[in-house]
């Protein structure tokens, strides 16, 4: 598993039993109008463990209340610095620490009139970046852009760590590589054939457009936090890829799909940067909170690790919304 801080290892991961089915289509995956997937960096002097509680447990639960987000998921990571995804030559998988960042929200919405409801009510949120942020760049992603391509774990709204290897893989098209024949490379070629290994448990790819820091409407309140990320620092696509552990990868690396899309990725790809997810929470889905978002994240792991299914009971789930009976 990926490294963790000593403060998030209180408990050892539940093992978890992939699926012998794809469940990417069990209402798991719906039509979206956007998918946001944001990249945002820690503000340097805020400790690295009250980062993350106060992300998950205080930020976040501000986020999972705004109206038109359907699902809402939040990936902790850490650059890949040991190397784990396999470098590529003539890919550079260099990344520079000011260059590097902490958190993934992927907020998705189902219709333009829900990103509407959310833009005009989300001055709360923007207005709390400033406690623990020092970047956040918002790339958008289209309609099909994002889709799960195949997905075997059980959970389809995790709470934590899943015993699984999680990597989330930032892509950048060479300057002699067009915007869109890049995103149909990724659409129509790679990403499919990722999906395909028998070491993959869940793939999903997502199309980033450009971005446009002069066209950022996520910054009112948000007056100390950059929202500028220079052209030839942005990605284009972002791929989400999951394995059993550390040997499922070794076996994905020098196996068929992979060696035989080397040659493809040379050609199209400048830069390649993976991140470890520590953590993956899902604080909304399918348009309702789910237990993480609904009492924190960490209670949620608490229910989780006591197999305390009374908690999940839709009375409890009453009476811890409304007070009441």
């Amino acid at each position: 598993m990926a490294e963790s801080s000593p403060w998030r290892a209180s408990r050892p991961p539940r093992r978890v039993t992939p699926s012998d089915t794809d469940l990417s289509h069990d209402g798991r995956d719906p039509d979206a109008f956007l998918t946001m997937v944001n990249t945002l960096r820690r503000r340097r002097s805020v400790p690295e463990d009250l980062f993350y509680e106060y992300w998950r447990d205080a930020h976040v639960q501000i986020a999972a209340r705004l109206p038109g987000i359907h699902s809402l998921f939040t990936h902790w990571v850490a650059f890949d610095e040991q190397g784990r995804w396999p470098r590529v030559e003539g890919i550079d998988g260099r990344l520079a620490e000011e260059l590097r960042f902490d958190g993934v929200p992927e907020p998705t919405f189902l219709t333009e009139a829900a990103v509407g409801d959310f833009v005009q009510n989300m001055a709360p949120l923007m207005q709390d970046e400033r406690n623990i942020f020092e970047e956040t760049i918002s790339y958008p992603s289209l309609g099909g852009g994002s889709r799960t391509l195949v997905d075997r774990l059980p959970d389809p709204a995790p709470a934590g760590e899943q015993g699984v290897l999680r990597m989330l893989v930032y892509l950048r098209r060479r300057d002699t590589v067009s915007h869109e024949d890049f995103h149909a490379w990724i659409r129509d070629e790679f990403a499919p054939a990722l999906s395909g290994d028998p070491q993959v448990l869940k793939l999903r790819r997502h199309l980033l457009e450009p971005y446009d820091d002069d066209a950022v409407v996520l910054d009112a309140g948000a007056d100390s936090v950059s929202h500028r990320k220079a052209p030839h620092d942005q990605y284009q696509a972002m791929i989400e890829i999951v394995f059993a552990d550390d040997a499922g990868l070794d076996a994905f690396r020098s196996g068929p799909v992979w060696q035989g899309s080397i040659a493809a990725q040379q050609r199209h790809l400048a830069a390649t940067h993976p991140f470890l997810a520590t953590r993956t929470y899902c604080m909304r889905f399918n348009g309702e909170l789910t237990t993480a978002g609904l009492r924190t994240a960490a209670v949620a792991e608490q229910i989780q690790a006591l197999s305390a299914a009374n908690q999940l009971d839709p009375a409890v789930r009453r009476l811890v919304q409304t007070g009441s009976v």
